[in-house]
């Protein structure tokens, strides 16, 4: 017995408004959901890949899908899509999806801006400084350079409030790591 997936895309920092974008045709200008088994692996039944399934408008739906856990990753060709370049995460996010036997199950998937990747990445990297995983030395041009990406434009409104949240957040993380 089988299921389907219903998977919606948010529009880029707007976790409650659906995406805008048309269907692209793969590789081209558009979004593209991908379904994987855990380890990564693509989805293949009956000699036919779960991806790339293009997102018409933020939704895309894939039939027939056996009971199971798998990872929904969703990428993003970024020119020029719903008419901004680079406006999005490229990759906008592994979710993990249990689908069971003979139902519908449906996945929302929060489409992030550029910068709350960016501003996530110099927090990790300030992680594993404080943690002494990567020289402080090594860490600092790219978190330089990461900082002054994010110098060149604003982050969409919902994404300003997350990145808020989680700078507060990594601060008092990162204030247990230094004791």
């Amino acid at each position: 017995m089988s299921s389907t997936l219903r998977v919606s895309l948010s529009a880029v920092g707007q976790g409650c408004e659906q995406d805008p974008t048309p269907a692209g045709v793969f590789p081209g200008h558009g979004n593209y959901a991908f379904l994987l088994h855990c380890n990564g692996q693509p989805v293949v039944k009956a000699g036919r890949e779960f991806g790339p399934v293009p997102f018409d408008h933020g939704y895309a739906e894939m039939r027939d899908i056996d009971p199971g856990d798998y990872l929904a990753l969703v990428m993003v060709n970024p020119f020029h899509v719903a008419g901004s370049t680079f406006q999005s995460n490229m990759v906008a996010l592994h979710q993990v999806v249990v689908c069971a036997c003979c139902e519908t199950t449906c996945l929302r998937i929060w489409q992030s801006g550029w910068h709350n990747c960016f501003a996530v990445n110099v927090l990790a990297l300030q992680y594993l400084v404080a943690g002494g995983i990567v020289d402080a030395k090594v860490a600092q041009p790219a978190v330089a350079a990461l900082q002054e990406v994010l110098r060149l434009g604003q982050p969409d409104p919902a994404d300003a409030e997350i990145l808020r949240l989680v700078d507060g957040v990594g601060k008092e993380f990162l204030a247990t790591a230094r004791g």
